[in-house]
This record gives structure tokens, C-alpha cells and sequence, in this order.
């Protein structure tokens, strides 16, 4: 008696429902067995097994994709709210409101930004194939010292800045990483 037909089940074939990924053990079954209508059996459950097994990782697949929908941000706009609130001459916040958003002075943000721009590719602003301008380096480099400086989580700086949860995080990596 073979360590295959120990199993619990009645029809010595439960080991193919618990283990498929096991393939020499299972072809061993099935080549030490002389019985053609058991071999025909072991291969037509493992088929079932196969299948139903790649019908649920694909349903499960097209359930995950479905909680990812896409959010169409409009990054233009929201560098130009940051921009007109914090850079320009006449803006809406002064230079104490800055401090205390930023915890540091325009000027030198405004050096880090400038230094980040001209060493690391990441924080120049790029264009897509549509022409569509991506995020400038202001609003990488805002929403990185924000995470920071605050202690928030990424998610939080989608409201004002609209950049999303990874891209916040990518920003605040490759801005530790080129202040270092």
C-alpha cells in the first residue's frame, strides 16, 4: 500500500485537493497504479482541481481591481492653489504662516526644492505622452516636509496638494533620500 491511498478520504484522492502544487508524488500515484480507470480518475480530478483553483484566484483578482478605481486629480490646479497661496508676492499666507506650516523659512524650502530639482530626475517636472503636465516639485517636495514635519500619514495631504497615498509616500522616499 502506497502512502497515497492512506489518505482519509474514500476515494484515496483527497491528497490531490490539499496538495496540487505537489506534482512528482502525484504522477507517482499514478504511474505505480495499473488501473487505467483510476489514472483517468486522478488526472480528471486534478483538471478540476486546477481549474476551480485559477477561477477563484482570477475572480479574486477582478475583486481587488474593483477597490482600485482610478481618481482623476488635477495636479495643474492644485500647484497653482499651492503656488498663489505661498510663493507669489501678494500670496494668502505670509512668511510666518509658512514657517509654522512647513517649519521653515520660504527661502530655504525654496533652496531645497532648487537643489532636488537640479540633482534628482524624480523632482523635475515631467510631461505624459497626452502632454499632461505630472506633479511639479513644489507639490513633491510640500507634500514630502508635510508628512514629515507633522508626523501625518500619506493620505493626508490629498485634500489640498492632490497627490494620492503611494505617490505621497514615493515623494517623502526620494525626498529623504536626496536630503541625505
Amino acid at each position: 500500500m502506497n502512502d497515497c491511498s492512506s489518505s482519509s478520504s474514500s476515494d484515496g484522492l483527497s491528497f490531490i485537493l490539499h496538495d496540487s502544487s505537489d506534482e512528482e508524488r502525484i504522477l507517482k500515484y499514478v504511474f505505480d497504479n495499473d488501473n487505467d480507470k483510476r489514472a483517468l480518475e486522478v488526472i480528471t480530478k486534478l483538471t478540476q482541481v486546477t481549474q476551480e483553483t485559477m477561477a477563484s484566484s482570477s475572480s479574486r483578482a477582478r475583486r481587488l481591481r474593483k477597490k482600485e478605481r482610478f481618481i482623476k486629480r488635477n495636479c495643474e490646479e492644485a500647484h497653482e492653489r499651492l503656488f498663489k497661496d505661498y510663493f507669489v508676492e501678494d500670496s494668502i499666507y505670509n512668511d510666518t504662516h509658512f514657517c509654522l506650516r512647513l517649519r521653515m523659512r520660504r527661502h530655504l524650502f525654496l533652496r531645497i526644492v532648487h537643489g532636488l530639482q537640479s540633482r534628482f530626475e524624480y523632482f523635475q517636472q515631467r510631461s505624459d505622452a497626452l502632454g499632461t503636465r505630472g506633479l511639479s516639485p513644489l507639490t513633491k517636495c510640500t507634500a514630502a516636509i508635510r508628512i514629515l514635519a507633522y508626523g501625518m500619514s500619506a493620505d493626508c495631504v490629498d485634500e489640498y496638494l492632490k497627490i494620492g497615498k503611494s505617490t505621497a509616500m514615493e515623494c517623502m522616499k526620494n525626498f529623504a533620500a536626496g536630503v541625505i
